[in-house]
């Protein structure tokens, strides 16, 4: 038997279309579990090191307060030996700034990611049955239509994918 493929991929398009429009939270098995791990555990390891760092500026600033008495020969001198650790304090404070920053663009990179995950699959769908509708038409503003919505499709799945491959390679690389 012979398939007609002006009917054949038409219509796998269409199908895979709909499966898309009817699957929202679509997951990619290896690449959405291991970027769901990858921001679990950063989030989990900067919140840790942000707790750290804040323990080290408080000690140090106690510390810091400090003064020595001393009385030689009758006379008084009082020695602010804890301001030698300001350095140190300032470091710990922008350390903890830096920390605070790394944690939100984290959690903005989750968010999005979820975002994606949410939107993408529909929205891809829509575009192909867009693109669909307008290749059954003769019109340039159709050719022009379908052009502009291949095109969004592979925006929308670069966006898709972005976040997951980027996670995967800072992984690796750290």
């Amino acid at each position: 038997m012979k398939i007609n493929t002006a009917i054949a991929k038409p219509a796998v398009l269409v199908a895979v279309a709909l499966a898309l429009l009817m699957l929202p939270d679509l997951k990619v098995p290896y690449l959405d579990r291991n970027t769901s791990d990858y921001f679990a555990d950063s989030i989990t390891k900067a919140g840790v090191a942000y707790g750290v760092c804040r323990g080290v500026n408080a000690t140090v600033s106690v510390i810091k307060e400090s003064q020595i008495q001393i009385e030689p020969a009758g006379l008084g001198v009082s020695l602010a030996a804890g301001q030698v650790l300001d350095p140190l304090d300032d470091m710990t404070e922008r350390a903890s700034d830096i920390l605070v920053t790394a944690i939100v663009s984290l959690g903005i990179q989750k968010i999005a990611y979820d975002i994606c995950v949410a939107f993408a699959p529909p929205l891809i769908g829509a575009c192909m049955i867009l693109g669909f509708l307008a290749s059954l038409s003769k019109k340039e503003k159709a050719a022009r239509l379908g052009t502009v919505t291949t095109r969004l499709i592979v925006v929308i799945a670069v966006a898709r994918l972005c976040l997951p491959a980027s996670s995967i390679a800072s992984d690796y690389l750290s």
